[in-house]
């Protein structure tokens, strides 16, 4: 399906099929909504996958109108908004939420998006409890850690200030310490010639844990989570877990 047909397929569905949804899917359409451009770069969005039968019925009622179709879905999909970030937060989430939902028809499902944000949960009651209010409290965690592992042998996740200069100065620095030629340097090499990529993952890290402070990321000025592909051959995966309150 070319991009064309993509936009013209694209429709708000309300009704769904039982069949389950893979994570490998998901994934993937997690992967493209995070290529979704952002002010200044700002990168100010972000996104959770639902797919526990009782909390998928919890969120169907975060309103009164217009939501009751999350119970009868296989998955949802939250896009969040960091406001430290930019203020244009809320464009931000609406354009990801654009690519979730053609990367969702591109791959032959169906979705509708639901907006809370400035929405209450009760129509009748306009000044009561806000839908952002009930999601936030259903899925919140308040306090608590979040360790973010590269799941590949060549990878690294690592927290430093996401600024193009330093990231070139990693890449030349890295090289100096475990050049990647010639290949014949490292006894590793042979079936992969990759060993130069084992060794900067030994450098960089597996691993890095964030604190959760009341409900959100507990960073220092600057300080961002990244990815590092150190060899470049391998599907990209990351283990992400959230332990707290």
């Amino acid at each position: 399906m070319d991009f064309l047909e993509v936009i013209e397929k694209r429709h708000s569905v309300r009704r769904y099929s039982d069949r389950p949804v893979e994570r490998e899917i998901l994934d993937a359409i997690i992967r493209v909504a995070e290529t979704a451009p952002s002010s200044r770069n700002s990168h100010s969005s972000a996104f959770m996958i639902v797919e526990d039968r009782d909390t998928l019925d919890a969120l169907s009622q975060m309103r009164d109108y217009g939501s009751a179709l999350i119970s009868g879905a296989q998955a949802a999909i939250i896009v969040l908004g960091d406001t430290s970030k930019t203020d244009l937060w809320v464009d931000n989430c609406a354009i990801s939420a654009t690519f979730v939902q053609l990367a969702v028809t591109s791959m032959d499902l169906a979705s509708c998006w639901v907006h809370i944000n400035g929405r209450p949960r009760l129509k009748a009651e306009p000044q009561g409890q806000g839908a952002v209010e009930y999601v936030t409290e259903l899925l919140g965690i308040k306090e608590g850690l979040v360790p973010v592992n590269a799941m590949n042998i060549t990878a690294s996740v690592f927290i430093n200030d996401d600024e193009s200069g330093l990231h070139s100065d990693y890449e030349r620095w890295l090289e100096k310490l475990a050049p990647e030629k010639p290949y014949s340097q490292y006894a590793h090499n042979g079936f992969e010639d990759n060993a130069d990529a084992h060794l900067k993952r030994t450098v960089m890290g597996r691993e890095v844990v964030c604190a959760i402070t009341n409900g959100r990321l507990d960073f220092g000025t600057w300080e961002q989570i990244f990815y590092y592909e150190l060899d470049g051959k391998r599907n990209k995966h990351a283990l992400i877990k959230i332990i707290g309150e």
